[in-house]
């Protein structure tokens, strides 16, 4: 439910003009939802779904009323123009673009200290755990970085500009080698893919080997190093198992850029200084974009599309650096830029295992099949296959022996039925046993590498959350229509829910709870008045008095009678509200969390939409299965409570103890509560979008590199 964007777009529907003065609502005739979501920002919309009409209610103050507006009596006037809200958009994601990185500015003796003071020893010279090359070598060498080229992201160039600037010393060479703590970055660099990103975003150039381009994965991603041959060692040797002082070659441009493969030749004098200084200065810079891209991801989620409000991380990538300077195990950090938080750990391990298994044979099954138990049918096989096949590992465990004895009969028996039903549990689908077309669906599942490209999505917008999500949480996965309340890091409830539908998707962004409403008004936003309710007043002044809503003009009660809706093109100076009962559209309680996208969780009348298995229905707010058993775990009291508080009839806020963060998220592949991933249809096509914005950054990346 949310009230409609600044931006306008006029729609033409006749050549009149408006003669009705319109102004703003005063606050203090507004009402709850009108006063927290009034002034807002961004686009925002209502909730379209109306009740029945209640009967006869009673508006005697109405007729008392007076307004500026021509009564509907007199005549019948062409409809002026109506403002209409502009629609949210989805965006032509533009990659960040890569920069010079000053390493000129470098190569000057004077940047900081000198050589001298440095040779005197009063400079920091000091070695840490790997034994970092003395700074007079690093010195000595630096003349190189005049006529060097580097391309980078812009946090990265000025990272590499200001931590060499200020301490002008080798953290990846020592006495003239490849160190051991490069070797091991090296090898996480290598090995991004099993987090979801691309080791060909992180491309650096060995010294005095022949570069080589990484071998593709199964999933077309690059294996980095261990895959390279020119390493002198097996197939799967990683980098720290290098010979001759671990030098060889990491992956590298696919296009084969000269300026990439500057280790093609001496071993001595100032080319080996080169080969190791652009070393040096690639490694830093890869190092840098990994621990950009793990923690808040290669997208910028608020350029996909004005579905997203997730402002992006901040990063310090000179205190990054310097961390992995004067850090012996540079690499661990590196790793630790990844989410640490259990959902993360599990598309992880779930990515591993899909890379393991390889491709999987496709089940396929009839859409329209039905089969109940003592029914015999050919497909029964079929559906005991997808059930190995797709089932969850606590499903095998549990129907172990009805797996086993199985010996490929066409009849549908109970134990079957069984191993059916808990499957339908762990999918959200309707518990019955029976095989029908939405159990067909999930059993059949997504191909492995269709999960794959699921997993490596979800990583990147886990990434655009706390890498460690709080212990108490709201959490709203809107691909798999369900919200889930976490306690002490531990699943303690969980409802279906109804999202927006495609034109009025709900947005991804994360909040506080605030406020428990009970028995709500129901404040019209101004998108439904102008898109839907206008239209029907122009068609019937008494629309809004047979449907039981509360008018107000300029702040005084009026009635719809009142007015000729066809001389008026907007409803600036109206306010429509449903009174609290059985049949407002937000049913007994709201759960609020002010946004500027005015979107909350709410209870709903039309309970009746919940059977079905795809639920995007509202017009952006999120409704709930189950709102009194959600406003007992948030408010911390129990259900009997919370029905008093509804019983009670009156229209009351009741804060939060203290705010709990709330997440309404977007992941067609998540864990479940055991740590098991499901997989879910992608309702809004934002994977595609998602998928699209990756391949144009990688694209970005790697021409301008």
């Amino acid at each position: 439910m949310r009230l409609n964007r600044n931006g306008r777009a006029t729609l033409l529907v006749a050549t009149l003009s408006a003669s009705v003065s319109l102004t703003a609502i005063p606050a203090a005739h507004a009402g709850v939802f009108d006063q927290i979501f009034a002034g807002g920002s961004g686009r925002h919309h209502g909730h379209g779904n109306f009740p029945p009409p209640p009967k006869a209610p009673s508006r005697s103050n109405y007729g008392n009323s007076s307004s500026n507006v021509s009564s509907t009596s007199s005549s019948v006037a062409t409809p002026v123009a109506v403002d209409k809200p502009e629609p949210a958009r989805v965006h032509s994601y533009e990659p960040d673009k890569l920069v010079t990185v000053p390493l000129s500015d470098l190569a000057d003796s004077v940047t900081t200290g000198s050589i001298d003071d440095i040779g005197n020893g009063s400079g920091d010279s000091s070695q840490s755990a790997d034994n970092r090359t003395t700074d007079s070598a690093f010195l000595s060498a630096r003349a190189d970085l005049a006529d060097m080229r580097l391309r980078a992201l812009p946090e990265v160039a000025a990272a590499i500009k200001a931590h060499y600037a200020s301490d002008p010393s080798f953290i990846w060479v020592s006495d003239g080698r490849v160190n051991e703590k490069a070797k091991a970055v090296l090898d996480v660099l290598a090995n991004a893919d099993t987090v979801g990103l691309d080791p060909a975003d992180y491309a650096v150039s060995m010294p005095n080997r022949p570069t080589v381009s990484g071998m593709p994965n199964a999933d077309g991603g690059q294996a980095g190093l261990q895959n390279a041959s020119a390493i002198g060692g097996d197939a799967d040797q990683s980098m720290s198992g290098m010979n001759d002082g671990g030098e060889g070659s990491f992956v590298t441009d696919p296009s084969g850029s000269s300026e990439r493969g500057m280790g093609s030749g001496a071993s001595s004098g100032s080319s080996r200084e080169q080969a190791l200084m652009r070393f040096e200065m690639e490694l830093s810079r890869a190092a840098l974009t990994y621990a950009l891209d793990a923690h808040r991801g290669r997208v910028a989620p608020d350029r996909l599309s004005d579905y997203h409000d997730l402002p992006r991380k901040k990063v310090d990538l000179e205190a990054a650096l310097d961390t992995m300077a004067n850090d012996g195990n540079a690499a661990r950090w590196l790793k630790r830029e990844n989410p640490q938080g259990e959902q993360f750990v599990a598309l992880k391990q779930a990515l591993a295992k899909l890379r393991e298994d390889g491709s999987r044979p496709v089940i396929s099954l009839p859409s329209s099949l039905v089969i109940k138990v003592g029914q015999r049918d050919p497909n029964t096989s079929k559906v005991v296959a997808a059930l190995r096949q797709n089932g969850s590992d606590d499903l095998h465990s549990k129907y172990a022996d009805t797996l086993a004895d199985y010996d490929g009969s066409d009849l549908y028996t109970r134990d079957i039925s069984h191993m059916v039903r808990t499957f339908q549990k762990e999918q959200g689908l309707s518990a019955d046993g029976v095989v029908g077309p939405n159990t067909v669906s999930a059993l059949t599942g997504f191909s492995n590498a269709n999960k794959i490209e699921k997993l490596k999505l979800s990583m990147e917008r886990a990434r655009w959350l706390p890498g460690v999500l709080p212990a108490e949480r709201v959490f709203v996965n809107q691909a798999a229509y369900v919200a889930d309340f976490y306690k002490d890091g531990k699943e303690a409830f969980k409802t279906k829910v109804i999202i927006g539908k495609k034109d009025h998707q709900t947005n991804f962004f994360s909040d506080e709870i605030e406020t428990v409403e009970f028995n709500p008004y129901w404040g019209v936003p101004q998108s439904i008045m102008m898109n839907e309710m206008l239209p029907k007043l122009r068609r019937n002044s008494a629309y809004l008095d047979r449907m039981g809503y509360q008018l107000t003009y300029k702040g005084k009660d009026v009635s719809s009678t009142q007015f000729n809706w066809n001389q008026i093109g907007s409803m600036k100076s109206f306010a429509v509200r449903q009174p609290p009962g059985d049949d407002n559209a937000l049913g007994r309680l709201k759960i609020l969390f002010p946004n500027k996208h005015a979107i909350y969780l709410h209870d709903t009348p039309s309970q009746y939409l919940f059977k079905h298995s795809v639920r995007d229905f509202s017009h952006g707010c999120v409704r709930m299965h189950d709102p009194r058993g959600m406003a007992a775990e948030v408010l911390g009291i129990s259900r009997d409570k919370v029905d008093q508080y509804i019983a009670s009839g009156r229209n009351q806020a009741v804060d939060v103890k203290h705010k709990i963060p709330v997440f309404l998220a977007y992941f067609t592949a998540w864990p479940q509560n055991g740590g098991a991933v499901e997989y879910f249809d992608d309702v809004y096509g934002r994977d595609a979008n998602l998928k699209e914005a990756i391949s144009r950054t990688e694209t970005t990346r790697r021409a301008q590199t």
